[in-house]
């Protein structure tokens, strides 16, 4: 196998490895994410509706690897420190401080997110590339032997076609999990799934 080969299938098997990690850590963290701020909800409904802001405070930091926590005790906190400022006023700070909140941990729910699509997007021409490689190699042979039997160029257009068949496999899975995501945290996106 030549060694340029070789290098690009060490290389796709280290993308390969990079997707399956950052898709495994998303998962993961949407999960947790998801399953802490179901449990939020229900315990900061009642502190919310009665007005007991200390207490809301309290669960939103019990609760702090809920991304929506977070972003409500931001909300809340602005809300509780009004002094002598108009509902419009406090209304209009509360959503700046909320949206602002709200776009750091949609940012940190997509960590990982464009380095899978670089994965997805680069993988089958790293493969396609090795396949050209080898191809090249095998004709050479064919070239050098002044002899076209099939026998003999057969094993590195197999090792051409495995370096396809690796870069699509590093591809495809790493294509689908950076496509889902966005369904979910925005439902309305066109890459929604249906």
């Amino acid at each position: 196998m030549e060694p340029l080969v070789r290098w690009y299938i060490v290389l796709l098997w280290m993308m390969f490895l990079w997707a399956w990690i950052v898709i495994v850590d998303r998962v993961a963290g949407y999960w947790w994410a998801r399953s802490e701020s179901r449990k939020f909800v229900l315990e900061i409904q009642g502190a919310l509706l009665d007005r007991h802001f200390d207490e809301a405070i309290r669960i939103c930091e019990k609760r702090r690897a809920s991304h929506l926590a977070r972003v409500v005790k931001v909300g809340v906190q602005q809300y509780s420190r009004r002094v002598s400022v108009s509902l419009t006023d406090i209304t209009s700070l509360v959503d700046l401080r909320m949206r602002a909140e709200a776009g750091k941990a949609d940012c940190e729910l997509r960590r990982g997110m464009s380095a899978l699509a670089n994965v997805a997007a680069t993988a089958p021409f790293a493969g396609l590339f090795g396949t050209t490689i080898g191809i090249l190699d095998s004709f050479r042979g064919v070239g050098m032997s002044h002899s076209a039997v099939m026998s003999m160029i057969a094993g590195t257009i197999a090792e051409a076609l495995a370096t396809t068949a690796l870069g699509m496999v590093v591809a495809v899975p790493a294509v689908m999990k950076r496509i889902v995501p966005v369904g979910i945290l925005h439902p309305g996106s066109p890459q929604s799934p249906s």
